[in-house]
Parts: C-alpha cells; sequence; structure tokens
C-alpha cells in the first residue's frame, strides 16, 4: 500500500500546505479532496475574491473562523448573507470566531442594522462554540443592543463582543448591562464610538459592581463626561476582575482627582487604565501621584492629549521613585517643558520598572533632552522613549543638534534602549550623524526615527558605514527628509537584509 492512501497520512501532508496547493490537491482524488476540503473550508473570507455562497453552504460544517471582507459590503447587502451566517451560527459545531466588522461609512443598505442584529441574537441563543463576535461598525442601534442583551443572558461561551461604532445609545447600553449582570462568560466588551453618556455609565458602572468575569471593556470615544467617570472609577473599588478599562476621549473636562486616588489606592486587580484627551490637568496628576506611591498593580497608564504641565510632570516624578510595577507611561501632547523632563529624568535615575515613556509633542528642548541623557547612562529597564515633534516657537527652540548630540552620548553607553524616536525635532546633518555615529558602538537599539527632520545627503555616508558597523539595527526611518533618492535606495538596500 502506498503511503498516500492513508487518510491519516494525506491530512499530515495536507496541513503542511499553503492553501494554494490544497485547491490543487482537492482536484487531484476524491480521496485528496476528501482530506484538503475540511482545511480549506477552516478559515473562510466572504470576498468577491473567495469562495462561493454556494461552497461555503455545502462546506458550513468545517468552519471555525468566518469573516465578511469589509469590501464585500460595498457589493452585497446584509440580506444577501444573513440566511449563509445564521446557518452557520445555528448548525456549525466548530465556528469559534466570527467576524462581521464593515466600513465605518458604508451604505446603510448594507450594514447589519437593528434587524440583522435581532436575527444574529436568536442564532447566539442556541450556539455553543462561538467565543468572539466582531459588529463594528454595523449600526445595530438601541433595539440591536437590547436583541443582544438577551443572547448575553443565555449564551455562554462569548469571550470577545466587538460592538464599536455601531450607534448605540444610553437606552441600548443599560440593557447590555443588565445582561452583564447575570453573564459569566464574557472577557472582552468594545463599546467604544458610540452615544454613551452619563446615564449609560451609571449602568455599566452598576454592573461592574456584580459582573465577576469583565477584564477588558473600551469606552473610548463616547460622552460619559466627568460624573461617568466618577462612577465608572467608583465602581472599580468593588470590582475585583476588571484588568484594563479604556476611558479617552471622554469630555470628563472636571477634576476626578479624590476618585482617582480612592479607586488606585483601593483596586489590585486594574493593570491598564486610559484617561488620554479627557482634560486631565495637574490636579489629577497629583491624585494619581499619590495612588501610584502605594498602588501595586497598575502597569499601563496613558495619560496623553491632556493638560499636564511641568507641575504634574514633577509629581508622577515622585510616584515613579518609588511605584514598581508601572511598566508603560504615555505623557504625548501635553504642556511638559524642560522642568518637567529633568523631573521625569531624575525618577528614571533611580526607577527600575518603566519600560516605554512617551514625551512626544511636549516642549521637552536642548536642556531636557540633556537631562535624558545623563538618566539613560544610568537607566537599565526603558526599552522605549519617544520624543517626537518636541519644538517650541515656531522650531525656534527644540531638541535639535544640540539635543540630539546629549542622546547620542547616551546611546553609547546605554545598553537597554530598543526604541528611540525623534521625529520632526529639527534635527540637521550635524545632530543625525552623531546619532548614527553612536550606533558604531551601541548594539541594543533596533528601532530609530529620524524622519520629518532637516536631514541631507551628508548624513548618507555616515549611516552606511554605522550600518555595516552595527548589526542589531533593524529599523531606520529617515522618511521626509532630503537625503537623495540615490541615499534612499542604498540604506534601503541595507535595511531591508534585516528585516526578520
Amino acid at each position: 500500500m502506498n503511503a498516500l492512501d492513508i487518510p491519516e497520512i494525506r491530512t499530515i501532508i495536507a496541513n503542511l500546505l499553503p492553501k494554494s496547493d490544497l485547491v490543487s490537491c482537492s482536484c487531484v482524488s476524491r480521496d485528496w479532496r476528501d482530506s484538503s476540503t475540511p482545511l480549506l473550508y477552516r478559515d473562510v473570507v466572504l470576498s468577491k475574491y473567495g469562495p462561493g455562497i454556494e461552497s461555503v453552504e455545502s462546506n458550513k460544517h468545517f468552519i471555525r473562523y468566518l469573516e465578511l471582507d469589509k469590501r464585500f459590503y460595498e457589493e452585497s447587502a446584509w440580506t444577501s448573507v444573513q440566511q449563509i451566517v445564521l446557518s452557520i451560527i445555528i448548525s456549525n459545531t466548530r465556528l469559534s470566531r466570527l467576524i462581521l466588522e464593515t466600513e465605518a461609512y458604508g451604505p446603510k443598505e448594507c450594514l447589519m442594522g437593528p434587524n440583522g442584529a435581532k436575527a444574529l441574537s436568536k442564532a447566539l441563543m442556541v450556539n455553543t462554540t462561538l467565543t468572539t463576535l466582531d459588529l463594528a461598525c454595523n449600526s445595530i442601534e438601541r433595539n440591536g443592543a437590547k436583541a443582544l442583551s438577551k443572547a448575553l443572558k443565555i449564551n455562554s461561551t462569548l469571550t470577545t463582543l466587538n460592538l464599536r461604532f455601531c450607534s448605540i445609545d444610553s437606552d441600548g447600553i443599560r440593557a447590555l448591562s443588565a445582561a452583564l449582570k447575570c453573564n459569566s462568560t464574557l472577557t472582552t466588551l468594545d463599546l467604544s464610538q458610540n452615544s454613551i453618556d452619563v446615564d449609560g455609565a451609571l449602568a455599566l458602572s452598576d454592573a461592574l459592581k456584580i459582573n465577576s468575569a469583565l477584564t477588558d471593556l473600551n469606552l473610548h470615544m463616547n460622552d460619559i463626561g466627568g460624573v461617568g467617570a466618577e462612577v465608572l472609577l467608583d465602581a472599580l473599588k468593588i470590582n475585583s476582575t476588571l484588568i484594563k478599562i479604556e476611558l479617552g476621549d471622554n469630555s470628563i473636562e472636571q477634576n476626578i482627582d479624590q476618585v482617582l486616588i480612592e479607586t488606585l489606592k483601593s483596586n489590585s486587580t486594574l493593570t491598564e487604565l486610559s484617561l488620554a484627551n479627557d482634560s486631565i490637568g495637574n490636579f489629577e496628576a497629583h491624585a494619581i501621584s499619590a495612588a501610584l506611591k502605594v498602588n501595586s498593580t497598575l502597569a499601563t497608564l496613558n495619560l496623553g492629549c491632556n493638560n499636564i504641565n511641568d507641575g504634574g510632570a514633577l509629581a508622577l516624578s515622585e510616584a515613579l521613585k518609588i511605584n514598581s510595577t508601572l511598566t508603560s507611561l504615555y505623557l504625548y501632547i501635553n504642556e511638559i517643558g524642560d522642568d518637567g523632563v529633568q523631573a521625569l529624568s531624575d525618577a528614571l535615575k533611580v526607577n527600575k520598572t518603566l519600560a516605554t515613556l512617551s514625551l512626544g509633542n511636549n516642549y521637552c528642548l536642548e536642556n531636557g533632552a540633556r537631562a535624558l541623557s545623563e538618566a539613560l547612562k544610568i537607566n537599565t529597564t526603558l526599552t522605549s522613549l519617544n520624543l517626537d515633534a518636541n519644538v517650541s516657537d515656531g522650531y525656534e527652540c527644540c531638541i535639535g543638534d544640540d539635543g540630539a548630540q546629549a542622546l547620542s552620548e547616551a546611546l553609547r553607553a546605554n545598553s537597554s534602549l530598543i526604541t528611540l524616536s525623534l521625529a520632526d525635532n529639527a534635527i540637521t546633518d550635524k545632530g543625525a550623524i552623531a546619532l548614527i555615529e553612536a550606533l558604531k558602538i551601541n548594539a541594543t537599539l533596533t528601532s530609530l526615527d529620524l524622519s520629518k527632520n532637516n536631514i541631507g545627503p551628508s548624513t548618507v555616508r555616515a549611516t552606511i558605514e554605522a550600518l555595516e558597523a552595527n548589526s542589531t539595527l533593524t529599523t531606520l526611518n529617515l522618511e521626509l527628509n532630503a537625503i537623495g533618492e540615490q541615499g534612499v535606495q542604498e540604506i534601503r538596500k541595507i535595511m531591508q537584509t534585516r528585516q526578520y
């Protein structure tokens, strides 16, 4: 007997083949078709170039992953595929992931809408395998959310639900919140970019006090306001399962310093908190600082795009001298100048845990860069530093060449930094060459961004020589400079050999 006549052998071989070869094998014989078909239809993307509806219908019992390509919606209304999708959800015993995300502003007739969500919810009530459902941008509205909430009260397998940009208001959120009070399997819920106001936040807050399964809640770009943020943070004093909450872009615009202190001091599970673009100022920065001195779980804190200046940075720096759990701190697009950066730099000299620091779009100028350079000569844990676009007075004040030279000195001594971003800092050939020359000695940096500066052709030869001596840098961004096409090609040729 030929080994290829054994079904198990054919299955092993089929598992090793790319999809294009599986298609060819399925045409060889019935035996090969039987071995290839389950793999061909394990992961299905419905698109104008993918398998047809009829073949998907015939092989629906093999599907584990089903996605409707976004462009598919441009040509086919949801109603044209609804039946096959519902059929797969109801009868398939392998389906685990269903991705039905559409284009954010696609034609309304192509979206699922409330009625489609109602039909889908009925199918979810009997499905026992689906773990991930993505309905982003489908305009299911409040009635669709209400229908899904009924399914969530019964379904016991779904763990991830994406309802981003689905036109859900607080009435719909109240229904979903009621479901969360009894659902014990959903761990990730994305409600970003909807129309959730303070009433919706209150409903979610009540649910969080009871729910013991949800670990990741995304409320980015809603309208919960300061009161909404307060009640949600207040719920975290009781909730002991939520690990990540995204509250950015929510028009907080009022002091929430007291609830921040109380929550972060008492909560022992939250590891990631985002308050980006929430009009957070120095009051909140001081409150967070006080809490971070005793909090032992928060690992990622995003305070980007707020109103924090040197005073707030100073407060946060004091916390960094004590805190031993925070690994990522995002302070991009604030109002932090050299004094604030000096304070943060002093903290980096003693902090042993922070790995990522983002200070892009602040007012860290030459002196701030020097302070960071001195810190990097001592610090052994920071792996990523972003200083993009730190300019003032129309580029009259900036990190510039002097700041770049200071940082180049740090690169010669530092052995932990992996990513350094200095885009849009008015750095010329002088500063760029100093940084590039440091690469001959530095053996840890893998990514350097010098895009949008004033670097010319004079830097090309130094760059090539440095790259010949350096074997660790895999990404070098020199876009939007003036190094010339020949220089671009020469550097690109070297860098392409380093892409893994």
